[in-house]
Formats: structure tokens, C-alpha cells, sequence
């Protein structure tokens, strides 16, 4: 990214996750279209979306990993799970 697409910093996340809508979608898939800076950055959050994705699916599913996730991230609720 260049400084220029510094205002488009905090929105591409929030694309990738699909969380913009409308205008801002728009503007987005405008701005990714001409700017390959933006696009690589794009195209480097997509695996670590479709990740997550697969983690959130896998620890539905999974009782001891999600018995692992919840004593990783909330150690401090160990106790209580």
C-alpha cells in the first residue's frame, strides 16, 4: 500500500470479512480494481480469512478444541469451562 491508500487501510479488513456494504463495498471493490498495492495486500488476507473460517467451523464441531481455544485465549476463565 502507498500512503495514499492510507484511508483505505482500516476498510480493507473489514472487506475481506465482507463487512462493508454498500457505498463503501462499492468505493472498495473500485479502488482494489485500480490500485495493485491494495490488491496484493487483499489477496494476502484472503487465506487467513478462509482460516479463520475453517477454525470457527472446526471448534463448533470439536469439544476438546474448543476446550483448548477457550483455556488458550481466555486463560483466565480456565477454571470456569
Amino acid at each position: 500500500m502507498t500512503q495514499g491508500c492510507a484511508r483505505w487501510r482500516d476498510d480493507l479488513a473489514a472487506f475481506v470479512l465482507g463487512a462493508l456494504d454498500g457505498e463503501d463495498r462499492a468505493a472498495m471493490k473500485r479502488h482494489l480494481a485500480d490500485c495493485p498495492a491494495c490488491r496484493a495486500a487483499y489477496q494476502e488476507l484472503v487465506p487467513v480469512r478462509d482460516w479463520l473460517t475453517r477454525t470457527r467451523r472446526h471448534l463448533v464441531t470439536c469439544r476438546e478444541c474448543r476446550a483448548y481455544y477457550q483455556d488458550l485465549v481466555y486463560p483466565q476463565f480456565a477454571p470456569r469451562w
